[in-house]
């Protein structure tokens, strides 16, 4: 009875040892811009010298990795007009907005910009919207 005792604490011992604590992301890794609903729909062309590159998610937040000329201080804004596809499930289109801060910088750079698009839960009431961002030919399938 002691030995298995014995081997009972050195299991849990040696199962403790071997978990790997994670570390908490930081604010910088997890602070994403918020979307905005603009209605009535507002059309914005994308900038001749913008491209959106990839779309992804990452903790929680939609990114847009986005290729620019202009200067590090540039950013964009992620717009929602409000209007859904009646599909299954159903489907926005994003578009970007950029907030170019008087830049008269020609370098070329790639950039990641993160957006809360929680205001997207309960569109169509299925648990998925698909979301496409202009200017970027695949789409993305947002689960919440």
């Amino acid at each position: 009875m002691r030995i298995l005792s014995y081997l009972l604490i050195l299991g849990l011992v040696v199962s403790l040892s071997s978990c790997k604590v994670r570390s908490t992301p930081s604010v910088a890794e997890i602070t994403c811009k918020e979307l905005v609903v603009a209605t009535p729909d507002v059309f914005t062309p994308l900038a001749e010298n913008v491209s959106v590159t990839k779309i992804f998610m990452e903790n929680e937040c939609l990114s847009v990795r986005v290729k620019f000329k202009g200067c590090e201080q540039s950013g964009f804004d992620l717009m929602y007009n409000g209007k859904a596809k009646k599909s299954s499930p159903p489907q926005v289109n994003l578009m970007l907005k950029s907030l170019d801060i008087n830049c008269e910088s020609s370098e070329e750079t790639e950039r990641d910009f993160k957006f809360d698009i929680k205001k997207l839960q309960g569109i169509g009431g299925s648990g998925k919207v698909v979301i496409s961002v202009q200017g970027f030919s695949e789409s993305l399938v947002y689960q919440y």
